[in-house]
């Protein structure tokens, strides 16, 4: 899991391009991979159904395809194809300086709890809804990090 930022697309779908390794593909390599996989299923990609707005959950972009998959998504890329089913969507991104913020403020969190942390104490890690304000989040942050200090633990 990437700890400098939120991953992105090709992030996620680096095994599925590069299976035996390999550098982070481009978002032309994961595109042209999905297609392939689609087609070798017998599944066309669809032309876009629709938009969704953009999440994040644990540490991934993402949008929620109709057929229930998660959709990895990555910033300045408006539009994403879903591997599963082949649903082609716009992604809605908030605009780029709460995005920023977003990124930010999620990266001041662990990727992961230590396990001593009692976790149901944490609503999540590196999470994020649009319905969320950015103040609300970097609040959240806050509480994470001061529940980490008090078990002697760093946020980073």
């Amino acid at each position: 899991m990437r700890n400098d930022r939120i991953m992105r697309r090709a992030d996620v779908m680096d095994r599925f391009v590069h299976p035996d390794g390999g550098p982070i593909p481009t978002e032309a390599e994961v595109e042209r991979k999905i297609e392939s996989a689609l087609a070798m299923r017998g599944i066309a990609i669809k032309h876009i159904i629709g938009s969704q707005k953009v999440f994040v959950n644990d540490s991934r972009w993402a949008i929620e395809c109709d057929c229930g998959a998660g959709i990895a998504c990555t910033p300045g890329i408006d539009h994403t194809t879903c591997v599963l089913c082949g649903n082609r969507y716009d992604v809605e991104w908030p605009d780029e300086e709460i995005l920023q913020r977003i990124e930010r403020t999620l990266l001041e969190r662990p990727a992961r709890l230590p396990r001593d942390v009692d976790a149901r104490r944490v609503i999540a890690i590196r999470s994020w809804v649009p319905s969320q304000s950015i103040d609300d989040l970097e609040a959240e942050t806050e509480r994470v990090k001061e529940l980490l200090r008090d078990r002697g633990r760093g946020a980073g």
